[in-house]
Parts: structure tokens; sequence; C-alpha cells
């Protein structure tokens, strides 16, 4: 680094640019649907643009919601919200009040009560559970977008502010639009909140086990200058803020804090031993290259990510490998230019009483590493072989690992959103409901309206602790058919004619697409999942006409369908990562055996986490399925920096020597790195969200074997795959012949 004043200009506009780019974040707080192509996919968007029809519910809450003023308020305040652009209709109790009333609203408390006394309860039980809780379903136009809702939420709330609501009345809206607004606050406080505990963590591991360099805390000014840099090239490239993408924050903190530890330890050693400059070229040249081929298998790890068909998975991967490179970069330019612009010298040796000189803990615990591999190598078959077995019984109980999809489950369960919709849930049901999409060529023929009445209430029989109702064009028809099946064309024909095209585009679209929709009670995740299985195998049983098809669609479709991408895309995420990581490693090294010596202990390390999730009982989610790959994009970078400090010692020692000196003399940057990211990844244990506190177990879990695979599990691969190779040779020139990695070729 021969212009620091360069380097320090090129640094100052990198981060104005990465300060731009993150003024134009925005915050994301729905889980996006899978985008594979396949044919369920297709019937979901269909329906989804067709028939879906997202809802805003008003809870209507008051010491008595039929008292004579709160009728006559909150009734008005309903008519109003029809004005707001986007609203398709709104309906509660107050509705029904009027139509037995003769379509208009009772004026005095006895005619209220008399009118209330005569409407069945099975009508009010679901919009006026009880005498306190009053419902008001606000459903918006077809095919209304995430950020619309927002919108129209935002309308509704100022127009419910403004409104003459009587004491004692509270109006309070919930559902999806609601539980988002709420998640988008929430989550921008966890952000924050993570960042400061991630980094305070990190300052403390720094200060306690880093304290035998000059300024250990560069560190962690590198990493903090790494992630305003992520931040900048997430906004640049449109990566919003999201569960996920938050969820890898903490994690690009851990890896950062490794590459400038290993950066800056480096520096430290060659600075007792050479000059400044040189130390600084040694530094840059030895650890910086071999932490950049770290950091491309790690990007390799996360690389394998693009094949999930969850797109938030795959933002998360985007965001891991933009925050490592970033992170190297800040390693790289900071840590140097910090040395040039301090003159840094390291830290002197403490002088004992007596005139020794007192060996820092560094050194002592690098001898204590030394002992411990000569241990290592010497039984390395017997601990392996028990290390394998630990490892490939874990990759067997990782198949009986849950997978959790349900939304609800991955915030808080105190959310004020979460608490209200629990609250309607229980009144009304899943407001999604359980809808089947049908298609054919003509579905207002006599044969078709008879299949969908009849196996739409033959379901509702069979399924009756499930499902509170079903409805569809069928039933619209019979019901105005005076309750009987129409024979013929011309008697459905006159009956469609008679209805309004608002009526019939709630269950039928060009004659070709049509719903049935059947109400269902407030399910578990797994009750879903059952009856979507059940109700696919009884349309193949109760098959419509030919030329029909009806398929289960809608959120119960979603739910499985994202926990079968989850449990199949982390297999397949895994696998890819090894793949791409063995033919990067194999291609630099040239040597299949030396590539293959950091990924063994790899392999192991993913069924450790899977027996580890399976021991705690911690499901996979849209976060945790990323485990596999992400353990093998952060394993590979501390394995690999092993390995790369052994193979060093290889150009001048046989296999075990070298095994002993390499893991002793990177021992304690090792450590010290893994601890710090250790405490980076522990900030994840503090947020209030239990997808991400979850995902943060299993991360500190991981490090945790990671570090205890790069100590024990490296050494002990190296000496059994490469116990014949000798020493390296060297050349006429005095070098070795070496590879693309600075490492001798064997």
């Amino acid at each position: 680094m021969n212009r620091p004043f360069l380097v320090g200009c090129f640094l100052i506009v990198l981060i104005l640019l990465a300060v731009f780019g993150a003024s134009t974040l925005s915050m994301s707080t729905e889980t996006q649907d899978s985008d594979k192509l396949k044919h369920g996919s297709y019937i979901a968007e269909s329906y989804k643009n067709n028939f879906q029809s997202a809802s805003i519910m008003l809870m209507v809450q008051a010491d008595s919601v039929t008292d004579v003023v709160v009728v006559d308020k909150v009734y008005t305040l309903e008519q109003q919200y029809l004005s707001v652009q986007g609203v398709a209709s709104a309906q509660s109790v107050y509705d029904v009040l009027a139509l037995y009333n003769g379509g208009t609203i009772p004026q005095n408390q006895a005619t209220i009560d008399a009118v209330v006394a005569q409407i069945p309860a099975d009508i009010t039980t679901s919009i006026m559970p009880n005498g306190q809780l009053a419902i008001v379903l606000i459903k918006l136009d077809t095919g209304t977008s995430s950020a619309k809702q927002q919108s129209i939420l935002n309308d509704l709330r100022s127009m419910t502010d403004a409104a003459d609501v009587p004491p004692g009345v509270t109006l309070t809206f919930t559902g999806s639009a609601a539980m988002q607004q709420d998640m988008g606050g929430d989550l921008g406080g966890n952000m924050i909140m993570l960042l400061v505990a991630a980094i305070a963590l990190m300052t403390i591991a720094c200060r306690l086990l880093f304290n035998h360099v000059r300024y250990p805390l560069l560190s962690i000014v590198s990493v903090f200058t790494g992630l305003i840099l992520t931040f900048g090239m997430m906004g640049i490239v449109g990566l919003p803020f999201s569960m996920t993408t938050i969820g890898a924050l903490p994690i690009l903190l851990g890896i950062g804090v490794d590459y400038a530890i290993q950066v800056h330890s480096r520096l430290d050693d060659e600075a007792r031993r050479h000059p400044l400059p040189e130390a600084i070229k040694i530094a840059i040249t030895k650890t910086g290259s071999a932490v950049f081929y770290a950091m491309i298998a790690s990007a390799c790890g996360f690389l394998a990510m693009m094949v999930s068909t969850l797109p938030d998975i795959r933002q998360f991967g985007i965001t891991a490998i933009l925050g490592i490179a970033c992170c190297y970069v800040a390693a790289l330019l900071i840590i140097p230019l910090a040395a040039i612009l301090t003159n840094y010298t390291p830290k002197p040796h403490k002088v004992l009483p007596n005139g020794e000189i007192k060996k820092p803990f560094s050194e002592t615990y690098n001898q204590i590493l030394h002992k411990l591999t000569m241990r290592v190598t010497k039984y390395a078959i017997p601990i392996m072989l028990i290390l394998c077995i630990i490892g490939f019984t874990g990759l067997y109980l990782d198949e009986e690992v849950p997978v959790s999809t349900d939304m609800k489950s991955y915030v808080p369960g105190d959310m004020p959103a979460i608490v209200n919709i629990n609250t309607v849930t229980r009144a009304m049901g899943d407001t999604g409901g359980f809808p089947v999409y049908v298609q054919g060529g003509e579905l207002t023929s006599p044969d078709v309206i008879e299949w969908m009445y009849k196996w739409g209430y033959h379901e509702l029989a069979l399924y009756n602790t499930q499902f509170t109702s079903v409805s569809s064009i069928a039933t619209v028809i019979v019901q105005k058919n005076g309750g009987v099946i129409p024979t013929t064309q011309v008697e459905i024909d006159n009956i469609l004619n008679s209805m309004s095209e608002s009526e019939k585009a709630s269950y039928l679209k060009d004659n070709s697409q049509a719903i049935i929709n059947f109400g269902m009670k407030s399910l578990s995740e797994a009750q879903q999942r059952s009856l979507v299985t059940e109700v696919t195998a009884d349309v193949q049983f109760f098959a419509p006409p030919p030329g029909v098809e009806a398929v289960v669609t809608g959120s119960p479709y979603s739910f499985v369908e994202m926990m079968n991408d989850i449990r199949e895309g982390k297999t397949k995420m895994t696998l890819l990562a090894f793949v791409i990581i063995f033919a990067f490693l194999a291609l630099l090294y040239r040597s299949a055996g030396m590539a293959i010596c950091p990924l063994i202990p790899i392999v192991m390390i993913i069924g450790w986490n899977g027996a580890a999730m399976y021991i705690f009982s911690i499901d996979y989610t849209i976060l945790t399925a990323t485990m596999g790959a992400m353990t093998i994009g952060v394993a590979a970078e501390y394995c690999i920096m092993m390995v790369e400090r052994i193979y060093e010692e290889m150009e001048h020692h046989d296999t075990v020597t070298a095994v002993e000196n390499g893991t002793g003399k990177i021992g304690t940057a090792i450590t010290v790195s893994g601890c710090a990211t250790m405490c980076g990844f522990s900030a994840l244990l503090f947020s209030n969200f239990p997808i991400i506190s979850g995902f943060g177990m299993v991360t500190v879990i991981a490090m945790a074997f990671t570090l205890f695979g790069a100590v024990i599990a490296v050494p002990a691969t190296v000496a059994i795959v490469l116990k014949n190779r000798k020493r390296g040779k060297l050349d006429e020139d005095g070098d070795s012949s070496r590879n693309a990695m600075n490492c001798p070729v064997l």
C-alpha cells in the first residue's frame, strides 16, 4: 500500500456512495410465495388475479355493540368506508340489523333489541361473537397489491380517527395489511437492536480475546464499515429489508469480523519480525489472498441459494454474497491503512519483576493447541470415525426435523396485530377460507353446476369439524331456483342473466373459471396440510365432468407448497454448495486430496447441525432452511483458513509436523474470530421474532461446531488424507512449486 492518501480517498468515496444507496432501502414484511413454474403455481396465480379478495377487519369493542348510539355511528362510518378507492364492500352485523328492519337502521334501543332477538344465532355468531365485540369485514377489490392494501388501510385509519366515536368505544383494524404495518415497525426496531447487540458483543469479545494486539477494536471499525457498504449495495441493487435479509446482517458481522481479525493478526505477527511495509505486504499477499479465496468459497455456498424457488431465500443469499464481499474490501483497506497512518508497532511483551518476558495468552494458547493437535494426529482415525458416526446420524435425524410455514409462528405472539387476528379468527374462522379452483370449457352447463353443488355439500358434510360453509356459483343458482338444481341450460342462463356482474364475479369468470369456497375454522398448519391432501384425493374420487379440473388453491395450497419447497430446497442447496465449493477448490489446488480436506469436516458439521435441530426441537423455516448452504459457506471459510496455514507449513515440513505447526500458529486467530463470530450471531437471540431468534440459536450452534471442526476435524482429516505426502521440494530459485492459492502442488 504505497499510496495511503489515494486509498483513503477511495474508501471515503465508497462510504459516501453506500450512504446514498442505503437511503433508497425499503422495508418488506410479507413472505413471498414460490415462483417455480408448475401447474399448481399457475392455478394459484389465476386465483389470486381473478378471485382472491383481500380483507381488512375492523374490530368494534364496547360495553354494548348494539347500543343505539354505537350502531348509528359505526354504521355511518361503515358507509363512508365504501367511498375509499379500492374498497369493494363492507359488511357487519349492522347491515343485518338494517336488513331485518326493512332496510333502515332502527332509531331507538327498544327496536334494536327486538330486531337483534329475531336474527338467527348462526348469522350473528361470526360477525358479533358477543355483546361486547362486533366485526366489520371490509373487502378490497380483487387483485389488490400489498402496497395498495397499505395505502387503503392508511385512508381507513384517517377516516376512523376523524369519526365522532362515542366514549368507551374502541375501533381497531386487523388483518394481513394491519399485521404487515405492525411488523414493519417492529422489524425496523429489531434491526437496530440486533446490530447494536452484535457490535457490543463483538466489542467485548475482541477486548477480552484479541487484546494481545494493538488496537484490538480496529476489527470492529472494519466490520462496521463493511456493514455500511452492504446497506449501500442492497439499496443500489433493490434488495429490501425483510425478515430474511435482516437475519443475514448479524451473520455478515460475524464473518466480517473474522476477515478483519485474520488480516490484523497476521499483520501483528509479521510486524514483530519485519519492518512495517514488509509486514503489510506479507499480510495482504499471504493472509489477504487466503481470506479472498475463503470468501469465494463462502460465496459459492451462498450462491447455491439461487436455486431455491422461494424469493426470500434467494434474497438472503444475495445479501450474504454482497455482504461478505463488502466486509472483505473493508478489511483489506482499513487494517493496512490504519497501520500506515498510526505507524503500527506491536504491543511489547510484559516483563516480569525477575526480568523474564511474560508470554501473552495467545502464545500459551497456541502451544496448547499444538500439543492437542499432536494427540489428534496420533489418534486421527478413531477420532474421525467417531465424528463421522455422529455426523451421519445427524444427517438422518435432519430428515425428521419438521417444517413450519405458518406466518403467525414467525412473529411475536404478543404483537397487537396477531392478538387481534387471533380474536377475529376465533370468531369468524379463517377469513381466507379454503378455495377450490375449477376450470374447464363450459362451467355453467347443467352437469358441471350439479357436480359443483353436490361435491361442495359432500365435502361440507364430510369435514364438518373443519368446514363451516360452502359457496359457489352453483349454490347461488340453486338458491335463486328455490333450492332445486336446474336441469336445463335455459334455466341456468335465465338465472345468470338476472344476476349482477359483481354478484357473478365473486364465483365465475368467463364461464371457464370458477371458485368453490369453503368457510374454514381456525386450523393449525398441520391440520390444513392434512385437509389439502384429503380434499385433493376426494376430487380424484368424486371426479368432475370430463374436461373440467378442480384444484385446491389459495393459502392452504401456499402453505403446503412452501413446506415442500423448504424441505426439497434445503437438500438441493446443500448438495449444490458442496459441488460448487469442491470444484472451486479442486481447480485452485489442482489436487483432489487437498480439495477434499476442508470438505470432509464440513459434511460432518452439517450432520451435527441436523442432530442439534432435532434434539432442541427447532423447526425448519424460510430462514433455517438456508442453514445447510449457509453453514457450508461459513464453515468453508474457517476450514480453508486452517488448511491454508497447514499447506503453507507443508512447504518445509512433512504432513504431521505441518499439521501441528500450522494449527499451533493460526489457532489463536481462528479461535478469537470464531468466538467473535459467535457473539455476532448470538445477537439474533435477542430478537422478539421467533423466526429470527430460532435462526440465531441454530447459527450459534453451527458456529460452535464450525470452530470445533476447524481445530479438531481439519487437522485429523489432513493427517489421514495426506499422510504419505513428503516435505515440499524447493526448486533452483528457492521457491516451491505453487498453485493458484500459493500452496505447494502435490
